[in-house]
C-alpha cells in the first residue's frame, strides 16, 4: 500500500488474523492549507486477509456519554 497523510487521522491496519490493530503514520500539512504543498508518500505491506480501515475524524470526535469522546481507543475496540 502506498499513501499519504494529508492531515488526516492515520488509517488502521487490522491484521487478517485479527492480531494487533497498527496506526499507519503519516506525514504533511493538511489538504488545502497551502496550494503548492508536498504530500510525502509512505508504504507498508498488507498480509492477505488484512484490511486498512480509513475514517474522518468526526467518527472518533462522537460523544458516547455526556462529555465523553469515543476517541481512537473506541475505534480501535470496534474494530
Amino acid at each position: 500500500l502506498v499513501y499519504s497523510g494529508g492531515g488526516h487521522p492515520p488509517p488502521l491496519l487490522i491484521p487478517g488474523a485479527r492480531g494487533e490493530i497498527h496506526e499507519l503514520q503519516g506525514e504533511g500539512l493538511p489538504i488545502g492549507i497551502l496550494a503548492d504543498a508536498d504530500f510525502p508518500t509512505l508504504t507498508t505491506d498488507i498480509a492477505p486477509g488484512s484490511s486498512v480501515l480509513l475514517f474522518s475524524d468526526g467518527v472518533t470526535e462522537v460523544f458516547t456519554a455526556p462529555g465523553e469522546l469515543w476517541g481512537s481507543r473506541g475505534l480501535i475496540a470496534f474494530a
